[in-house]
C-alpha cells in the first residue's frame, strides 16, 4: 500500500523480481524541485528486463497516486509489483511510456535527490553488524536518541528492545543474525519510519511478524504521517575497516589451525581403523585366505580404502529437546529459552508457534547446532547432538528459510546446491521443481534452467526465489524437513499450491514447521505453543482450541484481524 499525509507515501505488497543495474546516484545532473507533493503517475508503462527482452513484464500500466492517497499493488507472483517500485526508484527505465512525480517525468530529476525522498521497508530486512541505535540511526542522519525511541514505539519494537540487557545498544550480529524474523523487520520499519521519507515502499513490511504485532505495527505505519526534510546519512568506515580487516586476519589464523587439526585428527582415526582391520585379518584361519575373494591384492585394497570410507549408521528422524536453557553469548542476560522441552517422532510434523521472538527459530539453530545449549539436550534418535559428527548431522537436515539465499549463478545450478555430496541429475532437478510449484514458470524463460538468476537471485521475485528454494530442499532428500516462515513469500494462490507440495514432501519424513499462519500449521501432528522460552501447550489444533488457552487466543486474533 502507498500511505501519506500531505505527501503520498507508498506502501507496496511485492517481491522483488529483477537485478538492480548500476546508477550514478551522486551525479549532479537534474532538477531538484523546492517542493514535493508526492503526485505519482505511471503512464502507459512498457518494460521488459535487459537479460530477458522477449519475457514482457508491464504492458501498458497506467496507474495515477494522489498526494495523500494510500494504494495497494496485488497480483500473483511475479505479475510486475515489484518492477513498478524499481521503475520508481530508476533503478531502471521503462521501455515505453513515463513516470510521472508532480508532474514532471522522473528521468529529468537528480536521481540522488529522488532516491533521498524515497523509503523502502523490503520484504526481506536487511541490518548491519552493529547496535540497533545505529541501524535505526541509518534512516536519517542527525537522530536524537528520543527520536530513535519514538521510531522503535510506532514500530511496535520498544519493548522486546527494552527487555534486552543493553537496550538499543545491543548488537545485532551479522545480517541481525541475533534477533529473530519479526524483531529484524521491527527495527527495518522504525529505520523506515525514523527517515520520515516522502515516499514509503512497503515491501511485505509484515510477513514476518505474528498476528498481534502485525495488527499493531500496520496500524502505526498507518499513521506515520508527519514529515521532516532528508538529511544525509553519515558515514564512518574507517573504524569498521579496521575491524573488518582484524576479523580477517583471525580468521585466517583460526581456518589454518582448524585444517591442520581437523587433517590430523582425520589421520589418526584412519591410521586406528587400519590398525584394527589389519589386526582382525592375521586372526583369521588359514582356509579364510584361499578364498579368491580374500586375494592378498584385494585385502590391501581394501586396508587402504575402506577405512576412509567408513560412514555414519542410519538417521531415522526421531527429535527431542529436553529441558532446553539458552540465552545469546552476546546478550548473557536475555533468557531466549527457559526449560524448552518437546519432541517429534519419526515421520510426524512438529510446529512451533508463539509470538515473535519467543525463541522459535533459535529451536531450530540449536538442532542445526549452531550453538550449544547452555542447560539441557537436543537428541537425534536418541544421541546426543553433541556426539555426532557435525558435517553427518547437518547433511540428514534440510532448511527452507523465511529469507531465501540464492547463488549467482542458474536455476538449475541453485536447486543442485541442495546436495553437494554428489551428481544432482538434471531429472532430479526437475522433479524437485515440480514439487515445488516452480517447472512452469522455469520453463517460460528462453533459456529454461540455465536462465541466470542475478546476485542474491535478484532477477527473480520473492515468491520465485522462496521456491527454488524449497526445490533445493526437496532434491536434497533430508531426514528432518525444518522450515522456516517457508511460504511467507508467496500470493495466497500459490501458497496454497506450494503447501500441497510441501504436504506431499514431508511424508515419510520428520519435519519442523515454524509459522504463524494457520493454514500452515492446523495439519501438524504436533502443535507446541511457546511462550517465554518454554512449550506452555501442545497438542493437535483440535485439542488445543478445546482448552481455550494461549493458542486458542492467537487463532481468535488470526481470524478476527
Amino acid at each position: 500500500m502507498w500511505s501519506g499525509h500531505d505527501f503520498s507515501s507508498t506502501a507496496f505488497d511485492l517481491e522483488i523480481n529483477s537485478a538492480v543495474e548500476s546508477s550514478d546516484s551522486s551525479s549532479k545532473e537534474g532538477y531538484r524541485p523546492d517542493k514535493l507533493k508526492g503526485e505519482i503517475e505511471f503512464k502507459n508503462i512498457h518494460f521488459s528486463y535487459p537479460s530477458r527482452p522477449d519475457v514482457k513484464i508491464l504492458k501498458g500500466l497506467n496507474l495515477e497516486v494522489q498526494s495523500g492517497k494510500t494504494i495497494a499493488l496485488v497480483g500473483s507472483s511475479g505479475c510486475g509489483k515489484s518492477t513498478a517500485i524499481q521503475l520508481l526508484h530508476r533503478f531502471y527505465d521503462p521501455v515505453q511510456g513515463e513516470i510521472t512525480l508532480d508532474g514532471r517525468d522522473i528521468r529529468t530529476l537528480n536521481i540522488k535527490w529522488l532516491r533521498e525522498r524515497i523509503g523502502l521497508v523490503s520484504q526481506e530486512p536487511i541490518l548491519f553488524a552493529t547496535t540497533i541505535a545505529e541501524n535505526i540511526r541509518c534512516g536519517r542522519e542527525g537522530i536524537t536518541d528520543s527520536e530513535i525511541e519514538k521510531a522503535a514505539k510506532e514500530a511496535n519494537a520498544f519493548d522486546f528492545i527494552s527487555r534486552l540487557p543493553d537496550k538499543f545498544n545491543t548488537l545485532v550480529g551479522e545480517r541481525g543474525a541475533q534477533l529473530s524474523g519479526g524483531q529484524k523487520q521491527r527495527i527495518a520499519i522504525a529505520r523506515a519510519l525514523a527517515r520520515n521519507p516522502r515516499i514509503l515502499l512497503l515491501d511485505e513490511a509484515t510477513s514476518a511478524l505474528d498476528t498481534q504485532s502485525e495488527s499493531v505495527v500496520q496500524a502505526a505505519l498507518n499513521k506515520a504521517f508527519e514529515e521532516t526534510d532528508p538529511e544525509k546519512r553519515s558515514k564512518n568506515t574507517t573504524l569498521l575497516s579496521l575491524m573488518f580487516l582484524v576479523l580477517a586476519v583471525i580468521s585466517l589464523v583460526t581456518h589454518i589451525i582448524q585444517g591442520f587439526m581437523f587433517g590430523k585428527s582425520g589421520e589418526v582415526l584412519t591410521k586406528r581403523l587400519r590398525y584394527l582391520s589389519f589386526k582382525a585379518l592375521l586372526q583369521q584361519e588359514i582356509g579364510w585366505y584361499d578364498d579368491p575373494k580374500n586375494a592378498i591384492g584385494v585385502l590391501l585394497t581394501r586396508l587402504a580404502t575402506d577405512a576412509s570410507q567408513v560412514k555414519g549408521s542410519q538417521f531415522d528422524g526421531n527429535i527431542e529437546f529436553r529441558d532446553i536453557h539458552f540465552v545469546y553469548p552476546t546478550r548473557p542476560e536475555a533468557h531466549v529459552l527457559q526449560g524448552l522441552s518437546v519432541k517429534v517422532n519419526k515421520g510426524q510434523t512438529l510446529a512451533l508457534v508463539g509470538s515473535s521472538g519467543c525463541g522459535k527459530s533459535t529451536s531450530i539453530q540449536l538442532l542445526e547446532r549452531f550453538y550449544d545449549p547452555m542447560a539441557g539436550q537436543v537428541f537425534a534418535d536418541g544421541l546426543d547432538t553433541k556426539s555426532l559428527h557435525l558435517q553427518w548431522l547437518r547433511s540428514k537436515l534440510g532448511i527452507v528459510s523465511q529469507e531465501p539465499i540464492l547463488f549467482d549463478c542458474s536455476i538449475a545450478e541453485n536447486i543442485q546446491y541442495g546436495d553437494n555430496s554428489r551428481v544432482v541429475s538434471q531429472e532430479e532437478v526437475e522433479e524437485a521443481a515440480k514439487a515445488a510449484n516452480i517447472h512452469t514458470f522455469i520453463e517460460n524463460f528462453p533459456e529454461k534452467y540455465n536462465t541466470q538468476v542475478g546476485d542474491k537471485g535478484a532477477q527473480l521475485s520473492g515468491g520465485q526465489k522462496q521456491r527454488i528454494a524449497i526445490a533445493r530442499a526437496l532434491v536434497r532428500k533430508p531426514a528432518v524437513l525444518l522450515l522456516d516462515e517457508a511460504t511467507s513469500a508467496l500470493d495466497t494462490e500459490s501458497e496454497k499450491i506450494v503447501q500441497k507440495a510441501l504436504d506431499d514432501a514431508r511424508k515419510g519424513r520428520t519435519c519442523i514447521i515454524i509459522a504463524h499462519r494457520l493454514m500452515t500449521v492446523q495439519n501438524a501432528d504436533v502443535i507446541a505453543m511457546i511462550h517465554n522460552g518454554k512449550v506452555v501447550e501442545q497438542g493437535t489444533h483440535s485439542q488445543l482450541l478445546a482448552k481455550e488457552g494461549h493458542y486458542y487466543a492467537l487463532v481468535n486474533a488470526q481470524v478476527s484481524h
